[in-house]
């Protein structure tokens, strides 16, 4: 079960999700959404993690990501076992952006996974 944490900003307004392991970034995304509504940078990062390691070590993986997690992400991690995340903008920043959420809270999708 992945822990979703706020992390001191990054210095910089937008950055991509990476995927990190002891302090290397090991893959980062972003969102395609015309080419496919689905693929958020969140996924994007972990399928590009998948392309270059493989399947594996994702226990050891941090993900960090500008904006808070939305729910279909924060549950793409937790399927992948991904160890946790951290954000820089909580949602309440993201809707202020213009970038509609659904309103379902990352750590009510942790609290409801068994695993």
């Amino acid at each position: 079960m992945p822990l979703v944490q706020p992390v001191p900003a990054l210095g910089i307004p937008s950055a991509p999700p990476s995927l990190g392991f002891q302090g290397k970034v090991m893959a980062t995304g972003v969102n395609h959404p015309a080419e496919n509504p689905i693929l958020h940078g969140e996924k994007d990062g972990i399928n590009k993690y998948v392309q270059k390691y493989g399947n594996r070590a994702w226990k050891d993986m941090i993900l960090y990501t500008t904006g808070k997690l939305c729910s279909m992400c924060i549950s793409t991690l937790i399927w992948a076992g991904v160890g946790g995340a951290g954000y820089t903008s909580p949602i309440d920043g993201i809707r202020k952006a213009g970038i509609e959420q659904i309103g379902l809270p990352a750590r009510q999708v942790v609290e409801a996974s068994p695993f």
